[in-house]
């Protein structure tokens, strides 16, 4: 009697192993469609995280150097950067700049082409709004003065993958850069 019910096979029946793979397939395509969608949301969580590096290094040059400093946008290269003014001059007599490079890590961001600035608020003046007819802004500059005051700045921008608007905000009082999910205005 004891043998009757006792299998000597070992192993999965093929229905118990159609029945598993039912369950991964109907729980593949409800987690991956999920993470995909929170994949966009990361990486303007990055880019932000990113813009608030070079901030507050430009804002840390600036108080341990005790020169005025600033972070260059480059929408034409798309790229941020941080900038020195020097003690040498041209021959106009225009003071020159010199971009970081040894002293401070940070270097060159490029961001992604997916992502567009769309408004660029210094001091409470939309830089892109000053190039009329079409034209592209090619370049903004955020002072950063030797005690560590920056130029109020809002940079909006939007992710043409999905059509995302969001805005950063650059603390004038500490250069934190703050991520929100709308359009901030001046």
């Amino acid at each position: 009697m004891n043998g009757l019910w006792r299998s000597t096979k070992k192993g999965f029946a093929l229905i118990q192993l159609l029945i598993g793979l039912a369950i991964m397939a109907l729980m593949s395509v409800v987690v991956i469609p999920a993470f995909r969608s929170k994949l966009p949301a990361e990486e303007r969580k990055a880019f932000a995280e990113r813009i608030n590096s070079i901030f507050q290094e430009g804002w840390q040059k600036a108080l341990i150097t005790r020169t005025l400093t600033r972070v260059v946008i480059d929408n034409v290269k798309n790229s941020f950067f941080i900038e020195h003014i020097t003690d040498r001059f041209d021959d106009t007599g225009k003071q020159l700049w010199e971009r970081d490079s040894e002293r401070f890590a940070m270097g060159d961001y490029y961001w992604p082409d997916y992502l567009e600035l769309r408004n660029v608020f210094i001091n409470g003046t939309d830089e892109m709004a000053r190039y009329t007819h079409g034209a592209k802004m090619e370049t903004a500059w955020i002072y950063i003065v030797p005690h560590g005051m920056v130029q109020p700045t809002i940079i909006n921008v939007v992710d043409v993958r999905d059509e995302k608007e969001f805005g950063l905000v650059v603390n004038p009082f500490n250069a934190r850069v703050m991520l929100y999910d709308s359009f901030q205005s001046s």
